[in-house]
């Protein structure tokens, strides 16, 4: 997985709304397994939610409507927030685990799916997906002006201006989100099951109980959701590096 859209590189992560049945969901929780999974994802900085809920408290700022998390993603020094939902939940066996997303940026999102074409933009984000240090985030910006400069009309989703857009009664539109995905996550399910035994077979997790364990622990099955969640987003608008594939031997007996 990559950051298809290489110029939108820091991202805020507001609390999750627990729109469940489910009291116990804790919106703050799946926020926290959601940035943590995100982080992990090259080509993305994660501002730590705990700053988002302190900027929050202070500036009034609702983040459930559109247009004033974006002017929290600008308070923030994001580029982009993630606004996320709860579904469903249920933490008992089978788990469940339903999460919906929706991504919204201050500028319009350059997307750059794959390797870029020109050699030169292709090497800048190469050592930008190797590097933690802020020398990456300058990297994606300019592969991302030579994409704009050599594409006439890139794809784009177009949001107002926040601190415009923030003013009661202006008429502006509602911005939409850049990306966005919504799926339920049932530990019966067949696929979901050999997905989070294929994530256990290369992660190299060596604590006992196997990949039924981790079914059965609920930190664990959230975070896994919350993985699969962030990769197939990704992978719909291009965000695919590399495939991972699981070989299994048979069992000679």
């Amino acid at each position: 997985m990559v950051n298809p859209a290489p110029n939108l590189p820091v991202v805020a992560v507001a609390p999750f709304l627990n729109l469940s049945a489910e009291r116990s969901a804790d919106g703050r929780r799946f926020a926290l397994a959601y940035a943590t999974e995100l982080q992990q994802v090259p080509g993305f900085e994660v501002i730590p939610v705990g700053v988002v809920e302190v900027a929050m408290t202070t500036s009034g700022l609702d983040p459930s409507n559109p247009t004033e998390a974006i002017a929290l993603a600008k308070l923030v020094g994001a580029d982009s927030i993630v606004l996320g939902a709860v579904t469903d939940y249920s933490p008992y066996y089978p788990p469940r685990v339903g999460l919906k997303t929706a991504w919204y940026a201050r500028e319009p999102a350059i997307f750059l799916p794959g390797p870029a074409t020109d050699p030169g933009a292709r090497r800048a984000i190469d050592d930008a997906l190797e590097s933690e240090t802020p020398t990456w985030k300058r990297a994606v910006r300019s592969g991302a002006d030579l994409f704009r400069a050599q594409s006439p009309a890139p794809l784009a989703v177009t949001a107002p201006d926040p601190a415009a857009a923030a003013v009661a009664g202006d008429g502006l539109p509602e911005p939409l989100p850049y990306m966005s995905y919504v799926r339920l996550y049932d530990g019966a399910d067949e696929d979901v099951a050999a997905a989070l035994r294929d994530r256990r077979a290369l992660s190299g997790d060596l604590r006992s109980g196997g990949w039924e364990a981790q079914i059965n622990r609920s930190e664990d099955f959230i975070r896994f959701c919350c993985r699969r969640s962030i990769r197939e987003m990704l992978e719909l608008h291009g965000g695919l590096a590399e495939r991972e594939y699981t070989f299994r031997g048979l069992d000679p007996h």
